[in-house]
Formats: C-alpha cells, structure tokens, sequence
C-alpha cells in the first residue's frame, strides 16, 4: 500500500511544473502560509511562473436540498482548477470577475456532492442554493475521482468550492496575516533551481521595503508539489502502520508544525493525506 501511494504520479496535468509555495522565517523547509499581499507581490514580479493560485479552507451548512449538512470546502483563486489542469464534469471553473470580495457568490460542486445532494441532476448549474446566511449559484461539477488539495486539521474532505474572494483593502489581506496556501505553475522551459532563486530576490526586495511586516530572515519555501504531498502521505501511513507508536521516521519532507501568524501561536499539522471522494 505504502509503495502503491508513494509512486503514483499526481492526477494533474503536467505535474512536475506544479510547486508548493510558503513564506519561510524558521527555517523550516514545509513552511505552508503565506499573506495575501505577498502572494499578490510574488504574482506580479515573478516572470518564471504561468500563475499561482491561493486557497484556504472553507465550512458551510447547506440547507436546502434535504437535511441541513455540514460541508468541507475550499475557498480559491478563480484559476486554481486551470493551474492543476483539471477539466469541469458539468459547467465551467470560476471567472476573474467573480473572484472578488463583492461576487464571490457561486459555487462549484464535487462529484460526490452533486451525486449525494442532488441525485446527479444535469441541470444543476445555474441553480441557487443556500450556504449558511447567503446564496450560491453553481456554475460547475467537478469529474468523479478528481482528487484536490486539502489543508491539515480540516474536519472533513472539501466538497464545495467557492471563490477566494480576497482584495488588498481587506485587514486580513495583510502581509503577516500568514494563513493562505499557495500552488504554482512554473513556465515551461524554467527549472525549479530558477524559479525558487527569483522568488527569494524578490522576497528580499519584500523584507527590505516593508520591514515591520516581515521578519529578517524571511524567505521562500518552495517545493515540487509531488515531493510536498508525499511527505504528508508517507508520514499518515507510517502511523498508520504503527510506527514507534506514531514516531514517524523523519526526513527532509516531514513537518511537524507551523506557525499560525494570525493567532500567534505554533500549530500542529495533523499530516492529512490526499483521498479520493
């Protein structure tokens, strides 16, 4: 089982261009956070990614459709779909428009969602549903066994998908409101040697423009997606084989925690893998 997960490639497009991307003053080398104005500053400096796309994780009540059920979800960049290259079931991915704090009111489904909430209805998009206090329009239903992103300590596998919704005028878009996650695409033709030693140029620049909002050391974290998904998945099925008790074996992926700046204090990744829905 173990050999059967770690070898497997990434069910995304071209997976070797995809990379995972953090703001790093620890030292640590799975720094997982980033603040949404550095992320913004990164997006519009760089020249050796295609695009890099935010997430965070997301729970809502639907309350239509049947019984009220709690849902785990993902808030992202309009282009997160087209960075993994993953093609919608039904419908279409989120538009830049709506990817704002004013129209982030449509929704795309999980396969499983769709099947278990809406008896596979085709024609579902377009339909208006309720999460908690606001209305969804659903614009898209992703394909059975796509497997997507999940962040650690989530109570449950997204199923929902809504726009990230962010701009700079909000107070928890601050450079040291470290608490979104961060995918890229690097270009073709530019290798990760490049695209990582850009970034920290950059970040440099960063630290000694906006000093009271970074600490001195602060740098990037950079690594191939595959490499950062497996370090999570080995390290969940070494506990899961009893391990020293779940006294993983350490490595240069493993990761023990991070820091939350929002709330100051250190937090403990709980080293969820990926699953399929």
């Amino acid at each position: 089982m173990v050999k059967a997960v770690l070898l497997n490639q990434l069910p995304y497009r071209q997976p070797d261009r995809l990379v995972a991307l953090g703001e790093d003053d620890s030292g640590e080398k799975r720094s997982e956070t980033i603040g949404y104005a550095t992320a913004y500053d990164w997006r519009r400096l760089n020249h050796s990614f295609e695009s890099m796309s935010l997430y965070r994780g997301a729970t809502a009540a639907i309350i239509d459709q049947g019984e009220p059920e709690l849902l785990s979800g993902l808030r992202v960049n309009y282009d997160f779909f087209d960075i993994l290259g993953v093609p919608m079931y039904l419908g279409r991915t989120f538009l830049p428009e709506e990817d704002r704090p004013d129209r982030r009111f449509e929704i795309i489904l999980s396969h499983g969602l769709w099947m278990r909430r809406f008896g596979g209805d085709p024609n579902v998009l377009g339909r208006v549903i309720r999460l908690n206090e606001s209305s969804f329009t659903v614009v898209g239903v992703l394909p059975a066994g796509f497997r997507t992103l999940e962040i650690p300590g989530s109570p449950g596998y997204p199923e929902m998908f809504e726009p990230l919704g962010y701009d700079l005028s909000q107070p928890f878009a601050c450079r040291d409101c470290q608490h979104l996650h961060l995918i890229a695409r690097m270009r073709r033709g530019v290798t990760a040697t490049e695209a990582h030693a850009e970034l920290k140029t950059i970040m440099a620049n960063l630290v000694r423009q906006y000093p009271a909002s970074y600490p001195s050391n602060a740098t990037v974290a950079f690594m191939p997606l595959q490499t950062y998904l497996i370090g999570r998945v080995s390290t969940a099925l070494w506990v899961l084989l009893g391990v020293g008790h779940g006294a993983a074996p350490r490595s240069g992926v493993d990761r023990l925690g991070t820091r939350d700046r929002v709330h100051g204090v250190a937090r403990v990744d709980p080293m969820v893998a990926l699953r399929y829905e």
